[in-house]
């Protein structure tokens, strides 16, 4: 059984993703219920939302979705959730969650087919995303050739990126795992200082933002 640790396919990252355009929804919606609910106003930016946690709970569920996805379909034996890596900053690059797949035989078969079967589409995603151009330099091959073999099944990050071009090329982009994630596992984010900020409507008083 081949086991190589690569990247989590089809998930791009949390800024600027549907994930963050939750988190932001889910602050707003938040913020609102609670000035209706204590009647007072309770100033947007004085709530602090815990927004690691939040993300924390994202990247564990969307492994678990993206794992169930490809051993339902063969394509894995199994995968083990390594690590979160976010960048300090976000100028280059987005978060990327590590993974160690397992594969036996059946899984190299079961994609080999896949890819021949898909060789036309294969070629395109290959060529879309690693050719080079103007603001970026690909450290890897864009002929179609240079991926159809067994080795890349055991490269760190050529598996990540044939098992994510399976699964959009059938259709399962960021969009569908946004939507499976949200309804199966449905993260929450969370108000940390909210019962602080009620304590202070509760006892009579007003919450002012001495600054």
């Amino acid at each position: 059984m081949k086991s190589v640790e690569t990247y989590l396919p089809v998930f791009s990252g949390f800024y600027g993703s549907w994930f963050e355009t939750d988190a932001d929804n889910q602050s707003m919606t938040l913020c609102e219920y609670y000035q209706e609910e204590y009647s007072e106003n309770i100033p947007y930016d004085d709530i602090e939302f815990d927004y690691k946690q939040y993300y924390n709970d994202c990247a564990e569920s969307i492994y678990f979705e993206i794992h169930d996805e490809l051993v339902s379909r063969d394509l894995i034996h199994k995968m083990d959730f390594e690590k979160i890596v976010s960048p300090k900053y976000y100028n280059f690059e987005n978060d990327t969650i590590y993974v160690t797949v397992h594969l036996k035989d059946k899984n190299v078969s079961a994609i080999m087919n896949y890819l021949n079967k898909y060789r036309e589409d294969f070629k395109e995603y290959i060529e879309e995303k690693y050719s080079s151009r103007s603001g970026f330099i690909s450290r890897y091959s864009n002929d179609v050739q240079d991926w159809l073999c067994e080795e890349c099944l055991e490269h760190s990050h050529k598996l990540g990126s044939i098992l994510e071009f399976i699964l959009t090329n059938d259709g399962y982009d960021e969009s569908y795992l946004f939507c499976n994630v949200m309804d199966t596992y449905q993260p929450r984010l969370e108000a940390t200082n909210i019962d602080e900020l009620v304590q202070v409507i509760e006892n009579g008083g007003y919450y002012y933002d001495e600054d």
